[in-house]
């Protein structure tokens, strides 16, 4: 079977009917479709005979790629089966259709204004950190997978994203664009997060050059910021424990002043769509603040919980109480420097928790399996949060993810540290 078969006018388990053929490639070719039953155009996108061949496999992508919920990710609207002539049953996935300009067609004009540049690489970061989320690793982060539209970027074709743990189609393939794939794939590694870090770096610095970066090099742009020019070079460093994460490299761009600083890890806000939360008395859980730091300094402090962005994102802010602090005159006994509590606030807890998890496991820590059940429970704890549902609902919520923890731990999927450090974080869910 060869993608040949597919011509204008075939029409797709009585619903999809190709129109013309818009893009072709060595995995698959994409065709615009119209759907008989919504009355709109999609993007039909056709799997290539070597790639169709695990069914199974094609589909648990396809459930991955559907479970993505971001403004700049294409949406995967279904998921068929053809049967063709010559009796073989080739996969394709329904998606939305994206109007705009490829960022690869854009750059043939020369390069873009930083500002610009820095909002788009921000609006890819955040859509690869939410795929990390899920444990979906898109492997083809270059130009020609960006579409700039009137509501910004959009990565393209999570079609081919493998699951952090389905071994490559066949030994010695690696799936990418020569110049955007991480070194450590070209060695042999598995596809992880930090592999599509390395390409969105590499994708930066072109945005902001117009050409791919020297090793080792940052992008020479007059009034470039220095932290941009720095976190473009972390993203493209040698080894992957190196590179920042793409949701800390959605933080930093998407701050609105961006300070000369060197690169350091720091929280992010949530990526996945925010919902607004239903008119109704407001969640106390919303309102808790750093009360957690009085026990810590002796200090008795009430600080805006809405500051969950300390970088300044756009992020939507938490509702919260705002008073002062008032400090003893008499300094502690003690000579020892104070402890940082946790955070207690809950979506400051839920960012802890997701930067807990994908360190434990890029560090060994923590097996696959457990960081995507651990994220599965988290994602749903963070929808509930966002919602606006009950303080016993949320705590429900935290007690499951509680009893995950336990049980991963029990079967050896995590250590010791790792399930004590995300029992420490969620502790202050359960205060009513």
């Amino acid at each position: 079977m060869s993608v040949s078969s597919f011509q204008p006018g075939l029409r797709l388990h009585d619903r999809f009917t190709l129109v013309e053929r818009i893009g072709l490639g060595g995995m698959s070719e994409v065709w615009r479709a119209g759907d008989a039953v919504l009355d709109r155009h999609v993007a039909v996108k056709v799997l290539a005979a070597p790639v169709a061949v695990d069914h199974a496999a094609t589909w648990r992508e396809a459930r991955a790629a559907a479970r993505l919920a971001h403004p700049h990710v294409t949406q995967v609207y279904d998921y068929g089966e053809a049967p063709m002539p010559d009796g073989s049953v080739v996969p394709y996935l329904v998606m939305e259709l994206v109007d705009g300009q490829l960022l690869a067609d854009r750059l043939r004009a020369g390069a873009l204004p930083w500002p610009e540049a820095a909002r788009m690489a921000a609006q890819v970061a955040g859509a690869l950190a939410a795929a990390h989320r899920l444990g979906v690793v898109h492997r083809d982060v270059k130009p020609g997978n960006v579409m700039l539209t009137a509501a910004g970027a959009k990565v393209l074709d999570f079609g081919i994203a493998a699951l952090l743990d389905r071994p490559e189609p066949e030994r010695g393939l690696v799936v990418g664009t020569p110049g955007y794939v991480a070194p450590e794939r070209l060695a042999g590694a598995a596809a992880e997060p930090a592999s599509d870090v390395y390409a969105l770096g590499v994708l930066l610095h072109e945005a902001l050059t117009g050409r791919p970066p020297r090793p080792g090099a940052a992008p020479d742009v007059p009034g470039l910021p220095p932290d941009i020019a720095h976190l473009c070079r972390a993203c493209t460093a040698a080894q992957p424990a190196d590179r920042p994460t793409a949701a800390e490299v959605a933080a930093r761009l998407g701050s609105p002043a961006v300070a000369p600083a060197p690169v350091a890890r720091f929280p992010s806000p949530p990526t996945i769509i925010e919902r607004l939360p239903a008119r109704r008395e407001p969640n106390r859980l919303l309102q808790i603040g750093l009360a957690g730091a009085v026990m810590a300094i002796g200090l008795t402090v009430a600080v805006v919980a809405a500051a969950l962005y300390p970088d300044g994102s756009t992020g939507a802010a938490q509702p919260g109480p705002t008073a002062t602090a008032t400090v003893s005159p008499t300094p502690p006994a003690s000579t020892a420097p104070p402890t940082t509590p946790p955070p207690s606030a809950p979506a400051a807890v839920l960012v802890a928790l997701d930067r807990t998890v994908t360190e434990a496991l890029n560090d060994g820590r923590m097996d696959r399996r457990a960081a995507r059940r651990l994220r599965d429970r988290i994602d749903k704890l963070r929808e509930d949060v966002q919602d606006g549902e009950s303080d016993e609902q949320i705590r429900d919520r935290v007690r499951d993810l509680l009893d995950d923890i336990d049980d991963q731990a029990d079967e050896g999927r995590l250590d010791e540290r790792t399930a004590n450090e995300l029992r420490d974080l969620v502790a202050p869910l359960l205060v009513a």
